[in-house]
């Protein structure tokens, strides 16, 4: 079994990115990730050296991950910069399980500048943590031990109305 880990950024509300540095063209390299996914249908708008590029003609998106794959012919050229304007939507699911899961860690990083941050973490809908509260720039174990998880199971997490927060899961499968 090896050792996995996700990394989620927790909203409350949908995010809006504008001028997201996503990456620096090679001529070779075709798939960027933007740093936020779930990203809302319609709302992506894709830049190369600063010039609009065209959905389906130029690039393909996964919106809910956030992966974009430029097409032959589109690639970013060497040293071009690649950027993009989006709205991330809310999603509070982490981690489904396709399998026998052994959650490992679980650690929340409050990213808001100026409040702490209280997060929720269950797993099919039994508390994990409720109202945890962690202040500014803090990081924060979640649960200590084990959690086993079985196939279809889901990990859910949120953070407070205005709070944003990094939930980093280490786990393994079998």
């Amino acid at each position: 079994m090896a050792l996995k880990r996700v990394l989620k950024h927790l909203t409350m509300a949908p995010l809006t990115i504008t001028g997201e540095e996503v990456g620096t063209g090679d001529g070779a390299n075709a798939e960027f990730t933007l740093e936020y996914s779930n990203v809302q249908d319609g709302s992506l708008t894709v830049y190369v050296d600063e010039v609009e590029q065209t959905l389906t003609t130029d690039y393909t998106v996964v919106l809910s991950t956030g992966a974009i794959t430029f097409e032959a012919g589109s690639i970013p050229p060497n040293e071009d910069a690649v950027t993009a304007d989006y709205i991330s939507g809310y999603d509070d699911t982490v981690l489904k399980a396709t399998s026998k899961t052994v959650l490992i860690g679980c650690q929340v990083t409050n990213k808001d500048s100026a409040d702490a941050v209280a997060v929720d973490v269950s797993l099919n809908g039994f508390s994990l943590a409720t109202g945890r509260s962690i202040p500014v720039g803090a990081t924060a174990g979640i649960f200590e031990g084990k959690v086993v998880m079985d196939t279809d199971d889901e990990l859910r997490a949120s953070a407070s109305d205005d709070g944003m927060a990094d939930i980093l899961l280490s786990y393994s499968e079998e």
